[in-house]
């Protein structure tokens, strides 16, 4: 993105709703290496290019099953 890195949407989204559901789409393995030391979860989140629609409806059902669990949970 050009103004604002992945990272930084992610903190201020987080600030904003700290259940909201976030995944990455990046071709940068590296940069998802950086990341880990901040948000701990990045390998859940993480969606690596090129990817197919399959992948892409794979793991948002997959983060949203586990949203949730944790709300059933929480009940």
């Amino acid at each position: 993105m050009p103004k604002m890195s992945g990272m930084l949407l992610y903190q201020k989204l987080r600030n904003i709703d700290p259940h909201l559901l976030f995944c990455f789409i990046t071709a940068d393995k590296e940069y998802i290496q950086r990341l880990k030391k901040n948000i701990a979860e990045i390998e859940k989140i993480v969606i690596y290019k090129p990817i197919l629609l399959s992948d892409l409806r794979n793991k948002v059902n997959s983060l949203l099953s586990e949203k949730k669990s944790k709300l059933m949970i929480m009940a």
